[in-house]
């Protein structure tokens, strides 16, 4: 929630008006504190250096490479549980304008 400086703060995601001390936006439901998909995008990054690693090392390929498919494996594992912790988020994510 983005903070007003002596109004009521509101959703990053919509602009709607969000009361003191609520988690989620009441509008679309938005929890700027939920990190699931941050973390799943922050490993398909790493899977992304990783490889990236394998073509510039290739002393250590076989290490990069299992450690590339272990990101790649808990990152699905992180979207899985984000999606099954909020599962309105499936849908918005193609309905969102």
């Amino acid at each position: 929630m983005i903070p007003i400086i002596g109004g009521t703060p509101r959703c990053k995601r919509c602009g709607n008006d969000v009361e003191r001390g609520r988690v989620s936006c009441p509008a679309c439901n938005y929890n700027p504190k939920s990190k699931g998909l941050r973390v799943a995008l922050s490993l398909l990054l790493a899977v992304v250096v990783l490889m990236t690693a394998v073509l510039l090392s290739p002393v250590y390929r076989l290490v990069l490479i299992r450690l590339a498919a272990l990101a790649f494996l808990c990152s699905l594992l992180a979207i899985l549980l984000s999606f099954l912790a909020t599962p309105h988020r499936l849908g918005r994510l193609f309905l969102w304008p």
